[in-house]
């Protein structure tokens, strides 16, 4: 569940690429069931690079081999990557333009690797025009491995 502020959007369907563009509507534009999804695939150069900018670079996130030992099937994702994600729907999609997050809880259920292609799906549960904010509940779903498939 993520609380957000000063909120825009409703539902939009598009193809990522590197630039993105935003999603500017008003509050009152906006209703409760409204949804939006997407779909990226985490590759070991996104690990490499968000390690590097995060600072974390904990053998679980870095080496395959290590994390084979802990139990894991390869690489997982750092969890504030997938936290990132979330920023990104929050930001730029639904609500989009101006929106900023008050509150996030996260539970992550399973572990998402190196290869797999996520789908972030987000519906607006809750809306408040009195305090210009709505809750926006997003679900995260590994839909395949590159690897295993």
């Amino acid at each position: 569940m993520s609380r957000i502020y000063k909120p825009l959007l409703a539902s939009y369907s598009f193809s990522m690429s590197n630039s993105l563009p935003s999603i500017k509507r008003e509050l009152s534009e906006i209703s409760l069931g409204d949804k939006h999804s997407f779909r990226t695939s985490i590759s070991e150069q996104d690990i490499d690079q968000f390690a590097k900018l995060s600072g974390d670079f904990n053998p679980l996130h870095m080496s395959s081999e290590f994390a084979r030992r802990r139990g894991f099937r390869s690489r997982v994702v750092h969890g504030s990557y997938l936290n990132a994600l979330v920023s990104r729907m929050v930001g730029m999609f639904l609500p989009g333009e101006n929106a900023l997050i008050q509150q996030m809880q996260l539970i992550f259920r399973t572990p998402v690797y190196a290869g797999d292609t996520v789908e972030l799906s987000a519906v607006v549960s809750r809306l408040s025009e009195s305090v210009n904010s709505m809750v926006v509940d997003i679900k995260i779903s590994v839909l395949e491995n590159q690897e295993t498939n």
